[in-house]
């Protein structure tokens, strides 16, 4: 299993990501992620707000998991986490880091 998430710029144009492939953590932590990822299953992403409605500067975020092929994407406001969604956001925020614009 491998996730991935990737916010939209902030403010200042930073780009924040992480990708996790579960076949590299030790079974323990591999274990909570896959527990983590079970609410992401059988979700599909809300109803996206009118652009004013949630602000220029509030980013969007995408949670994307691959299990053996079948995918699954999420994206959302990052005002509007989606409850069951939070912690693995919050799991996956601590495992990111800057994600360098292409050339």
């Amino acid at each position: 299993m491998k996730i991935k998430l990737s916010e939209s710029p902030n403010m200042l144009g930073i780009r924040m990501g992480a990708e996790l492939d579960l076949s590299t953590l030790d079974e323990n932590e591999a274990e909570i992620v896959r527990k983590l990822v079970e609410p992401t299953d059988s979700m599909r992403s809300p109803a996206p707000a009118a652009k004013s409605a949630v602000g220029a500067d509030v980013r969007t975020v995408v949670i994307a998991v691959d299990d053996d092929g079948k995918c699954t994407e999420i994206n959302f406001p990052e005002t509007q986490v989606p409850p069951e969604v939070a912690p693995l956001l919050e799991y996956l925020r601590k495992q990111a880091k800057v994600v360098k614009p292409k050339k």
